[in-house]
């Protein structure tokens, strides 16, 4: 008899959250209140890098502890990958090594190869 009591509270429960998960963001924006959402994935450096010193890309707004592949393509069109553990907390740094002088383009990739975010940068001597 304990049985049949606790079941139907549960499919209520269940009933109830699915309501409240279709008009939760109903309500919110009818109130006008904003959700939150998780930062769109970044990545920022120097624009300007000096080849001998080389320098470091920091990015946020990733996946916690995913692995990530940074792909920087030289100015003669050679691209490199390396591969990147992101933080906990979704962040990510990379430091480049010295490079060849031109415009370089940094990427980070997710597992299948999709860009999720990019920055270009000039190497000068």
């Amino acid at each position: 008899m304990e049985f049949q009591f606790v079941r139907p509270l549960s499919q209520r429960a269940r009933q109830a959250a699915a309501l409240t998960l279709v008009c939760l963001p109903l309500l919110c924006s009818a109130q006008g209140i904003a959700i939150a959402k998780a930062p769109a994935p970044s990545l920022a450096g120097p624009s300007l890098v000096q080849a001998a010193k080389g320098a470091v890309f920091e990015g946020r707004g990733y996946p916690p502890n995913t692995a990530v592949s940074i792909a920087m393509q030289a100015p003669n069109g050679v691209e490199s990958q390396f591969s990147v553990m992101v933080t906990p907390a979704g962040t990510l740094s990379y430091r480049i090594p010295a490079s060849m002088a031109g415009p370089h383009k940094l990427s980070v990739l997710d597992s299948s190869g999709k860009a999720l975010a990019s920055t270009n940068f000039i190497v000068t001597q």
